[in-house]
């Protein structure tokens, strides 16, 4: 068995890395369905098989979050956070360069896989960091930025999708990863 830290943790900072992954599984929710006439035209899969790039995301998700808590539980919340945040970085980065819809799907399973890791391991740590009279306004704040997150991700994705290319919606979260890592392992 793995021990946890005993470093205490900032609040601020574990309040704003959690923050920012809400954002980034939130928004990967919405963005994908802007691009999905160009990223359609690209793999050449039609309008039925597409619906599997969309909705592997939220199966995988939802299939493993029960058990992805009792991971980060039995493993320490950081490292599975660490651990999830690698994956989905993994993940995006496999769904960025995908080739066929086959890999992309895979692809879109394993991010969901990744956040399921993550959210459970991220809530834990901010329930942890606040007291109970501020835990609750921390944990709202995680909920509006989700809620923001999603509704900006169609504009996000479109906007990618039209100025650059559809894959830069998957590989715009290689960088916004690499910080929730660098501030996680501090």
């Amino acid at each position: 068995m793995f021990t946890s830290s005993s470093r205490q943790t900032e609040p601020r900072l574990a309040l704003l890395v959690i923050a920012v992954v809400f954002a980034i599984l939130n928004a990967d929710i919405t963005t994908v369905n802007v691009a999905l006439v160009t990223l359609g035209k690209d793999l050449q899969a039609d309008l039925a098989d597409l619906q599997w790039g969309l909705n592997s995301y939220m199966l995988a998700f939802a299939a493993l979050i029960v058990v992805a808590g009792r991971v980060a539980d039995v493993f320490g919340r950081r490292r599975c956070l660490l651990a999830g945040a690698i994956l989905f970085a993994a993940a995006s980065l496999l769904c960025g360069i995908a080739p066929t819809l086959s890999v992309l799907v895979i692809g879109r399973v394993l991010q969901g896989a990744g956040g399921a890791l993550m959210v459970p391991a991220g809530m834990a740590i901010v329930s942890n960091a606040y007291g109970t009279e501020q835990r609750a306004f921390a944990l709202g704040i995680l909920v509006g930025v989700s809620g923001v997150a999603q509704s900006m991700g169609p504009l996000l994705g479109g906007f990618l999708t039209a100025e650059v290319s559809w894959r830069w919606v998957f590989l715009i979260n290689l960088p916004l990863i690499a910080l929730i890592m660098i501030i996680t392992l501090r």
